[in-house]
């Protein structure tokens, strides 16, 4: 246990969710590129609901506001990809 002004930290459980959340950030990346790549999504889907499977697919809990983050963190990737050849 590492002491830090009042409270008690248990570093290697600290640690552990840092990496959890890393680890979740590498994969919706990865469900990013997927998305951009692939044909086969359905034309009536837009952007906004394949970003928002796109982070429940990778275990993030849709109530919480880190899926919130995801789905606009994503989105903007992915219209950033899209629209790349405009600028």
């Amino acid at each position: 246990m590492v002491r830090i002004g009042f409270r008690k930290h248990n570093l290697p459980e600290t640690l552990l969710r840092l990496e959890t959340a890393m680890s979740r950030i590498i994969l919706a990346c990865s469900f990013a590129a997927a998305l951009l790549v692939s044909g086969t999504v359905n034309a009536n889907q837009s952007d906004w609901q394949r970003a928002r499977l796109a982070c429940a697919d990778v275990g993030i809990d849709p109530s919480s506001a880190a899926f919130g983050q995801c789905v606009v963190d994503l989105y903007y990737s992915l219209w950033d990809e899209q629209n790349e050849g405009e600028r």
